[in-house]
């Protein structure tokens, strides 16, 4: 969820990449360690002046389409 008080894309931003971080640490210490890319979904000014605060994060192994591919399982995570 991002913090209320919010006026600008730009704080929005910030905001986004700043409550993904414990995630993509969290993700890079199971995985012993390498390099995660976070890419942060949320919502624009306008939507977060309605009230939508939620936040997403996706992570990657690659900051690049076409990048690295995994080659095994990824550590703590759980089929469905």
């Amino acid at each position: 969820m991002l913090p209320e008080g919010l006026a600008k894309d730009s704080q929005i931003g910030q905001a986004l990449l700043k409550a993904c971080q414990p995630f993509v640490d969290d993700w890079t210490a199971r995985q012993g360690g390498g390099r995660w890319y976070s890419f942060p979904i949320g919502p624009d000014l306008a939507f977060y002046h309605q009230g939508l605060r939620d936040a997403t994060c996706v992570l990657t192994d690659s900051a690049a389409q076409g990048g690295a591919k995994l080659t095994g399982h990824l550590k703590g995570y759980q089929a469905p």
